[in-house]
């Protein structure tokens, strides 16, 4: 059995149906019901067509407002309901505006949450590819997945660049191994640039410890077995070379040094796995549709995970003449 990556995520879908029961008492309230029983109805409309209009604009568009925003019409409301006059017009007259504003403005309201977690997401790689064209500029190639220990031992590019931004709290012991006593503490000091917030969708079982993104390496890669490139040596253009990505469905603790390998892992973004929240593939991500990447001169892509496996291999070598003409448009026409 395969498990599809992402999962379904329900929160936007929880979230509303939780703003929808706050709302409608609320406006049960404001159109003059939850009376004490010696109140009549004196005034038109009838309680079924109040409950009828409650009802109705809760479940409208206004579900994507905070439920807080229809207190104050809920209270002019009861106030009209007070002096013997009819709510309804009132009512349906201050929020027929809100239901205009969240009509307009739907899908800004339905993807606001996904866009904010891609900001976050493009800020965390543009951050990490500052780290490589600084390591660059003063080594003169690009950083290793690890580097090794005078104990034989490999230290993990990711614990390099968080003391190089001072974002570790508790100093990493290089003479013990990474999941050593000495160093679990560690992983639960994730720094934030390791970790796209999307990682909070994910369920129960999934670790704070593990990082969401990860160098690729193999052979023909900017990470080959016999060491990492320089810009020079990247015959296919460094904006046509993906450097890192994001790897969640990998599940790789952050201190970890293991990395994307191409020439052992299914090539695919996405691609399902044999348990919840796993994907063997090359790439993935918890985003909608695709996944974003580091290119090796600084810059963020982001590729459908629909992109053709052959493109994709294109994009991860680093020396296989991929600035021809064809291979260059068909490129440009999957970055976001």
């Amino acid at each position: 059995m395969t498990y599809d990556f992402p999962p379904a995520d329900y929160f936007p879908w929880l979230h509303l149906w939780i703003n929808v029961l706050i709302m409608l008492p609320i406006l049960l309230w404001g159109v003059g019901l939850f009376r004490r029983n010696e109140e009549s109805y004196a005034t038109e409309p009838s309680k079924r067509f109040r409950w009828f209009t409650a009802i109705l604009i809760s479940f409208s568009g206004l579900s994507f407002l905070p439920f807080f925003m229809v207190l104050p019409v809920a209270l002019g409301g009861r106030l009209m309901e007070q002096s013997r006059k009819n709510p309804l017009p009132f009512v349906i007259l201050a929020v027929l505006p809100m239901f205009l504003y969240c009509f307009s403005n739907w899908y800004v309201f339905a993807g606001s949450r996904e866009a904010a977690t891609r900001t976050n997401c493009r800020k965390n790689l543009k951050q990490i590819g500052t780290i490589f064209d600084d390591y660059h500029e003063a080594q003169g190639h690009f950083p290793s997945t690890s580097s090794p220990t005078t104990e034989g031992h490999q230290v993990s590019w990711r614990v390099e660049a968080s003391k190089w931004l001072h974002e570790l709290q508790n100093g990493y012991d290089p003479s013990a191994t990474w999941d050593s006593p000495a160093n679990q503490p560690l992983l639960q000091q994730k720094p934030d640039f390791l970790y796209c917030v999307t990682h909070k969708n994910v369920g129960i079982d999934e670790s704070a410890s593990h990082t969401s993104y990860a160098l690729v390496t193999g052979e023909g890669t900017i990470n080959p077995p016999s060491g990492p490139l320089s810009r020079e040596e990247i015959t296919d253009g460094v904006s046509n070379t993906i450097m890192t990505g994001e790897v969640a469905g990998l599940q790789i603790p952050w201190t970890e040094p293991r990395d994307i390998d191409i020439d052992q892992q299914p090539i695919g973004i996405n691609l399902p796995g044999d348990q919840p929240h796993q994907s063997p593939g090359w790439f993935s991500s918890y985003h909608q549709n695709g996944a974003f990447f580091q290119m090796a001169n600084g810059s963020v892509q982001w590729f459908s995970k629909n992109t053709d496996p052959k493109i994709l291999r294109a994009l991860v070598t680093a020396n296989e003449d991929e600035e021809e003409p064809w291979a260059t448009s068909l490129i440009d026409g999957l970055r976001y």
